[in-house]
């Protein structure tokens, strides 16, 4: 089984970055996508043997993707929209409008049962999905929230007020972290707020703000409230290392930012294995490593899979 499934569990693994979706081929740019490429993003990814897994499992080590798939982690920033938009019947009925991300995501879903169920919406509370120009939407933001857990999909923190956290104060800091979290407790119960895309990827001065770089890992009160990041994903970079890798911080996931010219760059290496992927054994207790090429056991953390409960398992491809 290892032989036909050829498992890398030292891969990498794409986490992949949405932000605006139109239906005009014309307003597409680095930070807008058509509903239409979109669509053509999921087929590439199914074709070849990608499979969508949650944040959550990515970042605990759980990922369980069927044997010889590649795990993706799908993530879309600043709650737009397009991302997801509720059409209202004449009776008041609510459907997933399918030229919204959401929607393009459940036909795929639907139609390709094999590629895995997810996507994590990192949220901003004045949005609510009805951002740049569809107030008509705002009074749907709960029920949103609710659906989206409902379905398999993660709702986690992109700050309160989308603040640079770069260089602000103390209490501003815990403010735009912690605020989004206790807003969320009361809008969207078992959220994945201790998930977190960091505004313009930015992340604390180490050198201005020491303190505040701790509480990423350390976590902080707020109004009563334990607050403990589990993870924080940056804005473009590349694929993630594996969670077993040594490289691996959870606090600094990089990803890739998905428009054209950057995916003409990842693509081809995906396909021509530049870039070594994730390749699952299909078993998430065990971490299935190949003895070729070497180097890979250098990158291997056996502490820290043994911590997540992984037993490793290597094997001659």
């Amino acid at each position: 089984m290892l032989a036909v499934h050829q498992p890398n569990e030292l891969g990498q693994v794409p986490v992949l970055e949405w932000h605006f979706f139109t239906t005009d081929p014309e307003a597409e740019d680095e930070y807008t996508r058509t509903i239409d490429d979109f669509r053509a993003d999921l087929e590439w990814l199914y074709a070849h043997d990608f499979y969508v897994v949650s944040l959550r499992d990515l970042v605990t080590n759980r990922i369980a993707a069927p044997p010889g798939k590649h795990p993706v982690v799908l993530t879309f920033d600043d709650a737009t929209a397009g991302q997801f938009r509720f059409l209202e019947g004449a009776d008041g009925s609510l459907t997933v409008d399918p030229n919204s991300a959401v929607g393009v995501m459940e036909e795929m879903y639907t139609k390709h049962p094999d590629f895995g169920r997810g996507g994590f919406f990192s949220f901003l509370p004045f949005n609510c999905f009805a951002v740049p120009d569809e107030p008509e939407q705002e009074p749907f933001c709960d029920a949103k929230l609710r659906w989206l857990l409902d379905h398999g999909y993660e709702v986690g923190n992109h700050t309160f007020g989308h603040a640079d956290l770069l260089d602000v104060d103390d209490a501003t800091f815990q403010a735009e972290i912690g605020e989004a979290v206790l807003w969320l407790d009361e809008h969207a119960p078992g959220h994945d707020g201790d998930l977190m895309a960091m505004p313009y990827g930015n992340y604390p001065d180490p050198d201005l703000h020491a303190r505040q770089v701790a509480w990423m890992r350390d976590g902080f009160v707020y109004e009563g409230r334990r607050i403990k990041l589990a993870g924080a994903l940056k804005v473009g970079a590349e694929p993630a290392p594996a969670p077993a890798d040594v490289a691996w911080d959870p606090i600094f996931i990089p990803r890739v930012q998905v428009f054209d010219a950057n995916m003409e760059h990842w693509r081809p290496q995906f396909e021509d294995g530049e870039v070594v992927l994730y390749t699952s054994d299909g078993n998430p207790r065990t971490l299935v490593v190949p003895t070729d090429p070497s180097w890979l056991m250098k990158s291997l953390d056996a502490g820290g899979a043994a911590t997540q409960g992984r037993t490793v398992v290597r094997y001659d491809p």
